[in-house]
């Protein structure tokens, strides 16, 4: 069963094939996208042939068997992430969110109305994370919030494929996951195979196209939960394609979804000569779906149909963007429209859907400008309804904003190389409005900051705030009252450089970047308050810098990460710091512990992974270097948890004001001692008058005015510590009464159990296979010194 949906507005595209607007004079930037739609399944064919055939021929004029990065893309940090407004839903807009009494604080949206999703929600009540460090399938936990000193996970569900999506739409979850496809090969070569000349190895040449390929599906899964300690899925869709991007409007789930048939070598067969001879067919090169309802009904078929696919009038590729439609609350009911475009960024507004296209042209080459389409949203259901384009590349969904029906977007065109030289970089500002089909540019700001790239943008009414980057940092004011004449006002250069951007107040920005100090490599995080009172003058009220000394934050890139508690001034934001004075803490100020749990980083994917068959490492042993036949020798244990008595991973808090800049409240860790999980993700969280650091693997929280001490602790995880090594304790007693081992208060002695149980766990697994029947007192000398100095201790033999 296939289920199609299409809404065409009246008078638009009613002859098959038409294009979507006419080419205007050619006398500013250029601002139309020609797009048609196929008229048939044949029609749909046909181009994908005509691809094929182009594709080979720019294969044998580069000499390559890959097109440059016409790949699948990854969401390009849309960067929002977010609460739903609906029921006890938190999330209004920027940082606002949570019920009327703002008891509990939301995460990042751009705009209202409009819900994004992230890897954790809450409705005060509960907390609710999808935790994907499984890869193969993702984990979604209830945990309930009510008493903090009693945090407890009342409910489990499991998923498959790996997912880093949920919505809290009343009592419902909605959870995106994904499988990531593979090649299962059969006998015989994909390129070329009956050209291959196998000689002594008597094997008959095979097809020439085949691998067989698993194709990457988007599944989304509706789970409902009335009954907290008891959710159970109610429908699951599952469709063809990568993930792009999605929001939440009115319960209604758009699901934007990228096929790259070039990559299905059972379908094109790119970089083969018999091109002619291949049967291509609608059906085999259109995404496949497949939906269980509420009933247990299963449906199936093609997630769009060729009459609602457009195409470019210039030939584009062969990527095929699904916008998918889904009311979470019909059992897996959908519409769909397709476009044959590189995905690049997702923009929304309660009104209307953008999407860009600024990858990489048919030839492979990186393109300086930026294809938008606009898909309304209206009472009948979702319509392409205008298209445009305009020079330059996009940074994320914030450098665009649409008000009073025109879309603001700010783009950076690259230098260009060429036998004259190089051009320096630009950055631009335009303002575009709907005529008839067409995104048509009425107002535009060209050549801010020649030579350097835009690092932030935010549009906030009539006025727009862009950022751009070199070595220091100016923020640009603009002032666009008037759409058809948008003017830079003001400017102001800083160190550094901000990559979000939060209006606090009408005269107020609030931000977070990088710090880069004078004369130095290291980078930092750093928070700052720009006072616009005087739009043409703006000014550096406040600054915190949060880690010095190398620190990084995902909300550098990800404002999802970013929690601006605006009703009660609060900010908190994950860091990692890896070392060195963090600025954001004078010494010896006791606020900037950090949450009472002090111990180095496990967790990380570059450490050894667990023999998944309980046989010892895999691969040969290491031989002899010298070759001469001596017995294998096993290679010297590797700590891989050097001490850094420094390094801190974790959640800041402050609260923060225009008057009084940002108060420190402290930190909570989110590090354990889990050698084989690792932490997938760090949010902060407010509910009532506590703040809570959240990871997949751990929730720690505190009360506002006792940050530093964080008395509550929940396990997503099994605690290492509690794995049971009746070894551990007898190790102690040696190091301490056999090596004069120093260790301080009983809280120590619990960092160090836990410690020794997974270098003692990983030591015998990397020298013995996991299997070694002597006694602690008969490991080697390196082993002992091997613990003196991942504690920072001199081993007895340096004594």
């Amino acid at each position: 069963m296939r289920m199609h949906g299409l809404w065409i507005a009246a008078g638009l595209l009613t002859l098959a094939g038409c294009t979507l607007n006419d080419p205007p004079a050619d006398d500013g930037p250029k601002t139309t996208a020609e797009m048609a739609r196929f008229a048939s399944d044949e029609e749909l064919v046909e181009y994908f042939r005509a691809e094929v055939v182009r594709r080979n021929s720019e294969y044998a004029d580069y000499g390559r068997g890959v097109e440059d990065g016409d790949g699948p893309i990854e969401d390009s940090g849309d960067g929002a992430s977010p609460e739903a407004p609906s029921g006890n839903d938190s999330g209004l807009g920027d940082g606002e969110g949570s019920d009327e009494d703002f008891g509990f604080s939301g995460t990042t949206l751009q705009e209202q109305g409009v819900d994004e999703s992230d890897v954790i929600k809450t409705d005060g009540a509960h907390l609710y994370l999808i935790d994907d460090s499984q890869f193969d399938h993702s984990i979604v936990r209830i945990v309930s919030m009510e008493d903090p000193a009693n945090m407890a996970v009342v409910a489990s569900v499991e998923l498959t494929g790996a997912g880093r999506d949920l919505y809290l739409i009343g009592d419902r979850l909605v959870a995106l996951t994904a499988t990531y496809g593979g090649f299962y090969y059969s006998d015989g070569f994909a390129i070329g195979g009956p050209d291959i000349a196998f000689g002594e190895m008597g094997i008959e040449p095979g097809p020439g196209i085949i691998p067989e390929l698993e194709r990457p599906k988007t599944i989304v899964s509706v789970i409902d939960i009335t009954e907290r300690n008891n959710p159970t899925i109610e429908t699951e869709a599952s469709f063809e394609g990568n993930a792009v991007s999605s929001r939440m409007i009115d319960g209604v789930l758009h699901l934007v979804v990228a096929n790259y048939p070039q990559f299905y070598f059972d379908i094109l067969p790119l970089g083969t000569d018999d091109v002619a001879s291949v049967e291509l067919t609608a059906d085999a090169l259109l995404p496949d779906f497949e939906t269980v309802g509420p009933d247990g009904e299963t449906r199936s078929g093609d997630v769009v149909s060729a009459g609602a696919v457009y195409h470019p009038v210039a030939e584009d590729g062969f990527g095929i963007v699904t916008l998918i439609s889904m009311d979470v609350t019909a059992g897996g009911e959908f519409t769909s429209l397709g476009v044959l475009a590189q995905p690049g960024l997702v923009y929304a507004s309660t009104d209307a859907i953008y999407l860009t296209d600024t990858q990489y042209d048919f030839t492979g080459e990186l393109r300086e400008t930026t294809n938008l389409y606009k898909f309304a949203l209206g009472e009948d259901g979702v319509a392409l309804t205008a298209s445009g384009q305009v020079p330059g590349r996009v940074l994320n969904q914030y450098s665009m904003s649409e008000f009073e029906a025109r879309l603001r977007i700010a783009t950076t065109v690259g230098p260009i190389f060429d036998e004259n030289g190089v051009s320096q970089s630009s950055n631009n500002v335009y303002v575009l409005e709907q005529v008839d089909d067409a995104l048509n540019v009425v107002g535009s700001i060209e050549g801010i900051a020649p030579g350097e790239t835009i690092q932030a943008a935010r549009f906030v009414g009539n006025r727009g705030f862009v950022v751009t980057f070199e070595q220091i940092d100016p923020l640009f004011t603009l002032d666009l009252s008037e759409p058809t004449n948008p003017v830079v006002v003001g400017e102001l250069k800083v160190p550094g450089f901000s990559t979000y951007i939060v209006p606090m107040d009408e005269n107020h920005l609030l931000t977070v970047g990088q710090h880069i100090p004078e004369n130095s490599f290291s980078l930092g995080v750093q928070l700052s308050i720009f006072d616009i009172t005087d739009f043409a003058d703006p000014q550096l009220l406040h600054n915190e810098v949060v880690g010095e000394g190398d620190a990084w934050s995902e909300a550098l890139w990800n404002p999802k990460a970013f929690t601006w508690f605006a009703q009660r001034g609060l900010v908190a934001v994950p860091v990692t710091i890896y070392g060195g004075f963090d600025g954001g803490f004078e010494e010896g100020d006791e606020g900037g512990g950090d949450g009472g749990f002090e111990v180095p980083p496990y967790e990380g994917g570059d450490f050894p992974m667990e023999d998944p068959d309980g046989d010892g490492p895999s691969g040969p042993p290491m031989e002899d270097p010298d070759g001469q036949g001596e017995e294998p020798f096993d290679p010297p244990f590797i700590d891989p948890f050097p001490f850094d008595p420094d390094y801190f991973e974790g959640v800041a808090f402050y609260r923060v004001s225009t008057e009084a800049g940002f108060e420190s409240l402290g930190r909570i860790s989110t590090q354990t001692v889990s050698l084989f999980q690792y932490t997938s993700f760090m949010r902060g969280l407010f509910i009532g008058d506590n703040a809570f650091a959240v990871s997949n693997q751990v929730i720690r929280g505190a009360p506002l005015d006792g940050i530093e001490e964080a008395p509550y602790e929940l396990y997503l995880v099994e605690p290492p510590s509690e794995r049971p090594i009746p070894e551990i304790e007898l190790l102690i007693e040696m190091l301490i009464r056999e090596y004069g081992f120093e260790i301080g208060d009983e809280g120590d002695v619990e960092i160090l159990r836990a410690e020794l149980a997974i270098l003692l766990e990983e030591y015998i697994l990397q020298q013995y296979g996991g299997d070694y029947e002597g006694n602690l007192e008969d490991l080697p000398p390196e082993f002992w010194e091997m613990l003196f100095r991942h504690f920072g201790q001199m081993p007895p033999g340096d004594r």
